[in-house]
């Protein structure tokens, strides 16, 4: 680390905090404090301690648990946190030394004016130095479930939602997935600007390493940068800062130059500009969402791009709106979902969802869509994505959307590259029109369907 990063363990205390006690979105938190820090690698480092600490959370609680006479819930939070802090650099980073870190903590205890605790907090965290080569965990044959929440550091509930829905092998190759991660930035080429060979040299003499993403047209994976924002190619409005879940639901649709399109849940923006990049100028974008706040979000992204051909309108998705009633050829619904396909990117989603909040996430993607079918023109088509793995929240709703709503699904074969075909039964879903994609290294946990109103 440099020495401008003295006080990054304050920080990222501080960041747990905020997301693990109070709630706040934990991409959001760490994009405030690596505001903070220019160095690649004490960026990196700070990363991966407060992405890890969260994403083990319920791992670190059972060993804290076993070696400390206060339970982790009932300790204050400051405490809770530099213990979990650090109890994930003892257990899973190799480059930091066990007392090292172990003083770190006391001396951090100390700077927040806890020093009665500082003992306490020492003891803990030799103890798990001490033993942790030899941790007793629950047993897999007695305690499966809470066996396989530990081990993944995932909600019971959460993992018996996934065996339900696809068997006890998919969920556990599924879990595995989240810590396979390869750490990259994905973004895709404005086609109505630029070419992706002229991005690539861009980006080339800016000393950023850039990859094909075969996965979707005109997508690359950047790696090993400092700030995305300060490249001449993001400045320009030439990339477009999008997942590749989100480039393969607008890669699904018709667009053509002229139509008028619905984004009906549009922040932060992406799919928006997408869909301005196929209409290449010809005809008009309608991207909605419920908040100025988060216009304000697709506005910023629209303007660096320099599209023109777009209204941002606040409206709530769930509500009818009679003026819209037969006017649009292409409706993209990539509603709100409990987001299970993005643990891996943002692993507090996990411990704040709740089972109840599946049902009325189900329930308010069917009154999106019932909206959205009486907007789209006869023959028009409507696309509906989500960025979770619930069969509730996704094959339940298709279901609605053919037999209540009476939409087509259409094959999406053609869409993709045979690089997604990567299971025999992919290529059967693409024929019914639709695709569950799963967590791995290449891409979200995200469900793309695509229909037309006959």
């Amino acid at each position: 680390m440099s020495n401008n990063t003295a006080n990054y363990r304050n920080a990222i205390l501080s960041g747990l905090i905020k997301t693990l006690d109070k709630g706040e979105k934990s991409h959001i938190v760490l994009g405030e404090i690596l505001k903070n820090y220019s160095d690649r690698r004490d960026r990196t480092v700070i990363e991966r301690i407060f992405k890890g600490t969260i994403e083990r959370c319920i791992t670190l609680d059972y060993v804290i648990n076993k070696f400390s006479t206060t339970k982790v819930k009932k300790m204050k939070p400051v405490i809770r946190e530099i213990l979990r802090m650090t109890a994930y650099q003892i257990i899973y980073m190799d480059g930091i030394e066990d007392y090292a870190a172990c003083n770190e903590a006391v001396k951090l205890t100390a700077k927040r004016g806890l020093l009665g605790l500082k003992g306490f907090v020492n003891a803990v965290l030799r103890k798990i130095v001490a033993s942790k080569d030899c941790i007793e965990y629950p047993d897999e044959n007695k305690e499966f479930d809470k066996y396989i929440s530990v081990k993944y550091s995932v909600p019971q509930w959460i993992i018996s939602s996934l065996i339900s829905d696809y068997g006890k092998d998919k969920t556990i190759e599924i879990l595995e997935s989240l810590y396979d991660n390869e750490s990259y930035v994905s973004v895709r080429v404005n086609v109505s600007k630029t070419d992706i060979n002229s991005v690539k040299d861009s980006l080339k003499k800016e000393k950023v390493n850039a990859y094909d993403n075969f996965y979707a047209d005109n997508a690359l994976k950047l790696k090993e940068i400092n700030s995305i924002t300060e490249l001449s190619s993001f400045k320009k409005g030439l990339i477009q800062i999008q997942d590749v879940s989100s480039m393969l639901a607008i890669q699904a649709t018709d667009i053509k130059p002229g139509d008028y399109v619905i984004d009906m849940c549009a922040a932060p923006g992406g799919k928006t500009c997408h869909i301005l990049d196929k209409l290449n100028g010809k005809g008009m974008v309608s991207s909605r969402d419920i908040s100025q706040e988060k216009l304000e979000l697709i506005k910023e992204n629209i303007s660096r791009a320099g599209f023109k051909n777009v209204k941002l309108e606040k409206r709530d998705a769930s509500v009818f709106y009679p003026e819209d009633e037969n006017t649009a050829d292409v409706i993209v619904c990539d509603v709100p979902c409990s987001g299970l396909g993005v643990i891996r990117r943002k692993p507090d989603i996990k411990y704040r969802l709740q089972k109840e909040d599946i049902d009325a996430l189900s329930e308010l993607s069917k009154k999106i869509v019932d909206n959205a079918v009486k907007y789209l023109k006869p023959n028009g088509t409507l696309i509906f994505s989500t960025c979770t793995m619930t069969k509730k929240e996704n094959d339940d709703i298709r279901d609605y959307i053919i037999n209540e709503c009476n939409l087509k699904p259409m094959d999406l074969t053609k869409k993709y590259s045979d690089t997604l075909i990567q299971e025999g039964e992919n290529e059967e879903m693409l024929k019914k029109g639709y695709l569950q994609l799963f967590l791995n290294k290449y891409h979200d946990g995200f469900y793309i369907s695509k229909y037309k109103k006959t």
